[in-house]
């Protein structure tokens, strides 16, 4: 016999004829696409190969033009430059001979206050069309900046003037041409060189409506004269046109120069050659890049020759490269857009391939044998061709209704199997196989193993074990402990925080329920025992063998009921024998089928702990537990509930292991907690070292509605094994929810409201004594009898000792801010002073909380000494901050001259050298949480735009009750107040005294400019913030009349209380959120101001980010960094001051720190979406790289 390799032509019916012609054609088709989709997939993996994402990092190095360019920035900025016609020395050496000659020089000209105005007439026939142009239709709008540079350029003209005393050279030049444009000779008042020198002194002081005057005046002029000054002053025009930034104006009118200073000859050879440099910039601005590099190239051909002053013609080489580096890298990006949609069309077809090619395979598979009948006739092949091996099993089973006999084979090796019967098959083997006799092979191999089985089993029977052969799992070492955990964060008087609740939390469920408990069981491997050895080596077996047939349940015996277990509901257990699916608990069936440290068979396991009981083989308590787990994963609690009975009397020293079971069979069955906690408590002694069964205890005590007892065993549990993770997250749920078992005494006895001046009162009922009602007394600050809702009997009572037992605890009382406890010094000896914080009995913790004190504290007197200030005492300080003086505005700010704004940049500081930069390991935690998307254009195409998101920051607020701080102390929340007009509440002036520039931030220019924040809009999206203050259906301006109250409160209780009559910090911050929601700048910085002044160091950061949305809102970008960043400073985990960073850095156009604090926003906050919105849209619209491996 030989074997057959593996066809598709193996039929499942070989006889059928139809079946075979169609699986060929089957076949054949089959093929055909396999071919196909293997070149498919050569095409995606040349295209993958051509497909280089550095490809623009890489033409940026090594292109030359990028090289040559690469101090040039693509942007519109970089293109922006003035020139001028005195920059040729032709026409300087001609204007002097013509206007600044000597005898102009020599003339004394006056001061003056007039300025050099120029009155243009009609513009010459021959460029009369240039008045069609919108920017000389409407060039009053024109806007430039100020052109300091153009000082020097025009300064040749000017050399000999004399100036006054306190007289810049630029008065001085008005001075002259005021003088030159008023002269009674024509020839000099409207020459040409006078008008184009007077629009040059315009372009310097930023007037473009006046500089356009006379530039068009010297182009009627130069008409007029029949002079060649006429391309000279259309390049003026043109220079100023892109200088205002209109390019398509700019590009006609540069052109016209370029060319006609072309055409005049030689004599204005250096004219055409500023005009060509000029036109490519008009060009690079109009996106015409073609056209720039041409412009350039000719302003770089002429410039060898023309003769020029304070012009480097390298810098129109510097912007050529510059275009042509982006022309290349679009060209570049283009080809590589193309392969990558040819790779995404292929990568489509290669998936419709593989449908194919799986439904054809499938097609053909059906008609095919199955695996498992060829595996059969290959090793009945080799068994009745190599004979009897120990690594192939085969028996004899009958099949069918004809009870016909069947060869079955296993493989007990199979990789040991392949290797060695493939040399066989093949006949690389001299070996000689003799013929066996199929009676004498096939009796071997049904009775042999059986046999080989009770021989290998009988050395083991009766085998007890008493100690165990490891050692303990639990407790674990200091070492790990500490390893696991060094800081016990869930033994934390803080824990948890709010941070804690929204980060940890990973899902919720409803922790009250008894099928919330998942099922559990202490391995006795935690022991030092070795379930899987007594499963497979003390039975004689191999891992990779079975148990001998046949396989049956484990029986575990008759019980006595143990009277201490007390359970009340245990008929229910015998009543629950006929409902294995519902009692059954199948998460524990992949733990009972690897208790051999292998997959096995359900049936194969228990067969084998049934031997274990029966033949009497190590502990006899492991079996036993082990069988109650079986019937726990088939849902049959009575058996169950048998054998964990049996095993703890078999080993009581363990009995944890089988009350924890016999625990959770009650609760699962009769729903009795308190059943299943007192059986917990009788195994107290055995598993206090066990994680697992402090968890049970805890979830048990949770069911029963004991939170407090259910929160203290969970902690234990956590204590003896800090990586147990559902511990953990169960704790986590269940303290952030705050549910509790105790009743507190606010609880009790909360407020109520008596009239409309009595609105806090509390009516207690102490023991056999009618019920009273008691307020707050302002004089002594105690409890004092009120009547409330009751009839006037003209008789007041005294105040019963219970009511001031309690006072301490009720909510009538005013509560003060742990920070606001007064500090003293204690003397000690005269010789060292320490100064503490009183701390009370319930702020009670670790020893950390309190001072460890030196040896010399011993031996010391102690001595309280109380430090007040004396009343002349004064205090000086002097507090200086370095900084640049911003620019003042010469008028207000209107939008008839800002129409951008950006334009408020002008107004604001300079940038501090150091600038806010989040942890690099915050970016690298971002980055994995979100990591950068591609930049396809298809996945771009719905990313919005970057402008938008930019026009539209989110406004962030950061709660100052997740800093701790307790709104309810200071604003009456849950009272409904009607909504007043003009209720609103206005914030005071800090008080001199306690007055820092600094804290309010002078140096910056918000307080000069708050009322002229033009482009500041109502921060809407605070709405909800602002209305949580209040109860649900109030408006915000119901919450403003109830800080306006509260503002008016704190003034009068502080000038009570002898302090001055000034607000609560909390209250103008809060206020300030009004102010914001509803659109008033200044009303807004004067709260947060006064807030800075007053607020706690530690709390100053949530006023510092509110000043920052509000500059950033209205255009001050350098002013929202600043105190962003000094937020950033105080509170640097704060993912609301992230996103205020991210965001102003987005809007200076810094996207590269905007990522970094994006993704640092994420590293805090792995949900936040307007921080990935963001992040899309700076890699989709941006047109930058971004590198963030350091």
């Amino acid at each position: 016999m030989k074997p057959v390799p593996y066809s598709p032509f193996m039929m499942a019916r070989p006889q059928h004829l139809i079946e075979f012609v169609n699986q060929v054609k089957l076949v054949e088709e089959w093929t055909a696409a396999v071919t196909e989709l293997n070149e498919k997939m050569e095409r995606i993996q040349m295209g993958e190969r051509i497909d280089d994402p550095d490809l623009e990092q890489k033409l940026r190095e090594n292109n030359p033009h990028c090289q040559k360019g690469k101090e040039i920035p693509l942007k519109m900025q970089s293109f922006l430059t003035n020139y001028a016609v005195e920059q040729t020395k032709e026409y300087v050496a001609q204007a002097k001979l013509e206007i600044m000659n000597d005898a102009m020089l020599q003339r004394k000209v006056p001061p003056t206050q007039e300025l050099p105005y120029c009155k243009a007439e009609k513009i010459s026939i021959l460029y009369d069309y240039l008045d069609a142009m919108p920017g000389f239709k409407n060039f009053d709008e024109l806007i430039i900046d100020h052109a300091p540079e153009l000082v020097s350029i025009c300064a040749p003209l000017w050399e000999g003037i004399s100036l006054l005393p306190g007289e810049t050279r630029v008065d001085a030049m008005g001075r002259y041409l005021v003088a030159l444009l008023t002269d009674v000779d024509t020839k000099i008042s409207q020459s040409p060189y006078v008008y184009l020198s007077a629009a040059c002194y315009w372009r310097i002081v930023g007037e473009a409506s006046e500089a356009y005057q006379c530039a068009r005046a010297a182009l009627q002029a130069a008409a007029n004269f029949k002079s060649e000054l006429e391309p000279y002053a259309v390049l003026t025009l043109g220079n100023l046109m892109l200088m205002a930034k209109r390019d398509e104006e700019a590009v006609i009118l540069l052109d016209l120069a370029a060319h006609d200073a072309q055409a005049m000859g030689a004599d204005h050879h250096s004219l055409s050659t500023i005009a060509f440099g000029v036109l490519g910039d008009a060009y690079a601005i109009s996106a015409n890049l073609s056209m720039a590099v041409k412009s350039y190239g000719k302003a770089l051909e002429k410039a060898q020759t023309a003769q020029l002053q304070n012009i480097d013609p390298e810098i129109w080489a510097k912007k050529q490269g510059t275009l042509i580096c982006t022309q290349t890298i679009q060209d570049e990006l283009q080809h590589q857009e193309s392969n990558i949609r040819s790779i995404i069309d292929n990568k489509h077809a290669y998936n419709d391939l593989v449908e194919k090619v799986d439904r054809l395979e499938k097609e053909v598979r059906k008609h095919v044998t199955s695996d498992e009948k060829l595996l059969q006739h290959y090793l009945r092949y080799d068994q009745a061709k190599f004979g009897v091996s120990k690594l192939r099993k085969c028996t004899t089973r009958v099949i069918g209704k004809r009870k016909l006999e069947e060869i079955h084979c296993r493989i007990t090796d199979p990789s040991t199997y392949d290797s060695t019967f493939s040399e066989l098959r093949n006949g690389k083997t001299n070996q000689k196989h003799k013929k066996k006799n199929v009676t004498e092979w096939k009796t071997a191999e049904v009775w042999r193993r059986e046999r080989s089985f009770d021989k290998n089993l009988a050395p083991f029977v009766g085998m007890e074990i008493d100690e165990a052969p490891m050692s303990k799992k639990y407790p674990l070492e200091k070492s790990t402990l500490t390893k696991l955990s060094m800081d016990r964060y869930w033994r934390r008087a803080d824990w948890p925080n709010t941070y804690d609740c929204t980060k940890g939390m990973i899902a919720e469920e409803d922790l009250f329920h008894k099928n919330s408990i998942r099922p559990y069981f202490i391995s006795p491997d935690n022991k030092g025992f070795i379930v899987a050895d007594l499963l497979t080596k003390y039975l004689g077996l191999e891992i990779s063998e079975e148990h001998p047939l046949p396989w049956d349940e484990p029986k575990c015996g008759d019980y006595q009921f143990h009277e201490g277990l007390m359970l009340r509901d245990f008929k229910v257990l015998i009543e629950a024998w006929n409902e294995p699916i519902v009692y059954a608990e199948p998460e524990l069936r992949s733990i009972f089928v690897r208790l051999a440290d292998k997959r096995l068979e359900l049936m194969d396991v228990a067969q084998r702990i049934r031997t274990l009981i029966e033949k009497k083989i190590g502990p006899k308590w492991i079996a036993l537990n082990l069988a109650a787990l079986y019937y726990r994963v088939i849902g049959k609690p009575q058996e169950a509930a048998r054998c964990v009975l049996v095993a703890a009397m078999e080993g009581p020293k363990f009995a944890d292991v089988a009350f924890s079971q016999l625990a959770q069979i009650v609760v699962r069955v009769t729903g009795s907690a308190e059943a299943s906690i007192d059986i917990m408590k009788i195994a107290a002694d055995f598993g206090a070292d066990e994680p697992l069964y402090h968890y049970l205890l805890g979830r048990f005590n949770v069911i029963a509605y004991r939170v407090d007892e259910g929160i203290a065993s969970l902690k234990e549990a956590l204590d003896r094994d800090p990586s147990f993770t559902a511990a953990r997250d169960d704790l986590l749920q269940l303290v952030c929810k705050g549910k509790t078992s105790t009743v507190g005494v606010r609880d009790l006895f909360p407020n109520v409201c008596c009239s409309s001046l009595i609105q806090n009162a509390v009516c207690i009922r102490p023991p056999k004594s009618p019920e009273r009602c008691y307020e707050v007394d302002e004089e002594s600050r105690k409890l004092v009898y009120v009547r409330c809702n009751g009839v006037y009997t003209g008789v007041s009572y005294k105040t019963h000792p219970i009511v001031s037992l309690v006072s301490p605890f009720l909510t009538v009382f005013p509560k003060g801010s742990r920070r606001d406890i007064i500090r003293y010094h204690v003397d000690v000896g005269r010789v060292h002073t320490v100064e503490h914080e009183e701390l009370p009995l319930d702020y009670g913790g670790p020893s950390s909380f309190f001072v460890k004190h030196d040896e010399w504290w011993k031996r010391a007197t102690p001595k309280i000494q109380w430090k007040k200030p004396e009343a002349e005492e004064k205090v000086n300080w002097v507090e200086t901050v370095e900084y640049q003086q911003p620019e003042i505005p010469p008028r207000p700010l209107s939008f008839l001259w800002i129409k951008d704004k950006k334009e408020m940049l002008r107004y604001d500081i300079k940038l501090p050298e150091v600038l806010p930069r989040p942890l690099a390991s915050q970016v690298r935690a971002g980055l994995q949480v979100f990591p950068p998307p591609r930049t396809a254009t298809q996945m771009c195409s719905g990313v919005t735009k970057l402008s938008t998101l930019i026009e539209a920051p989110v406004p962030t607020w950061v709660s100052v009750t997740a800093k701790g701080e307790d709104l309810e102390k200071y604003i009456d929340i849950r009272t409904p107040v009607p909504s007043v007009a003009n209720l609103v509440p206005e914030c005071p002036t800090p008080k001199k005294e306690k007055y820092s520039p600094i804290l309010s931030l002078d140096h910056l220019p918000i307080g000069p400019l708050a009322d002229q924040f033009l482009f500041y809009k109502p921060e809407k999206g605070l709405t909800e913030a602002l209305k949580s203050l209040g109860n649900d259906r109030e408006s915000i301006d119901h919450v403003a009349a109830k800080l306006h109250h509260a503002i008016k409160f704190s003034q009068a209780t502080s000038e009570m209380n002898g302090e001055g009559g000034d607000v609560h910090w909390l209250l103008t911050l809060v206020s300030s959120l009004y102010w914001r929601v509803v659109g008033d700048a200044p009303k807004a910085i004067a709260c947060l101001r006064h807030s800075l002044q007053n607020a706690p160091p530690h709390m100053r950061d949530v006023a510092l980010v509110a000043l920052s949305n509000v500059c950033h809102q209205a255009g001050l970008l350098h002013s929202a960094l600043v105190t962003a960043g000094m937020a950033f400073e105080q509170s640097p985990q704060l993912a609301a001051i992230h996103v205020t960073i991210a965001n102003i850095y987005a809007s200076i156009g810094d996207y590269e720190k905007a990522l970094e604090f994006y993704y640092s926003t994420l590293s805090l906050q792995n949900n936040f979406e307007p921080a990935k919105a963001r992040i899309r849209a700076i890699y989709c619209h941006s047109g930058q790289t971004f590198n963030f491996q350091n």
